[in-house]
């Protein structure tokens, strides 16, 4: 029996620009995101607004479930992780082995 890309469970991990392609192939090409896991947010400018990592506001904008975690280590973060009962974890670097960073032109 083989298994279609939708009952994948697929959390993605990424916070650089680039990753954005990445994520976007997978949700565009059916795949089940069920997780996105990205650095919080960080101080920005003179005023130090808080400044949103392009991941995290792709993820937003798509309805997707965001984590933001301080330290990969807390409990609190493996639990949530634990519960959205996923396999496999999806990076930018292995998103790039399915063929999903190829740029467009």
């Amino acid at each position: 029996m083989k298994m279609e890309k939708k009952d994948l469970k697929i959390v993605f991990f990424g916070t650089p620009d680039f990753a954005v392609e990445s994520l976007k192939r997978l949700v565009e090409g059916g795949y089940n995101v069920v997780g996105v896991v990205t650095m919080p947010d960080k101080p920005a400018g003179r005023g130090h607004h808080l400044l949103q990592s392009d991941v995290k506001k792709y993820a937003v904008e798509n309805g997707l479930h965001l984590m933001q975690p301080v330290k990969l280590k807390d409990e609190e973060f493996v639990n949530e992780l634990r519960s959205l009962n996923f396999a496999p974890k999806i990076s930018w670097r292995s998103a790039n082995q399915l063929g999903c960073n190829e740029r467009r032109n």
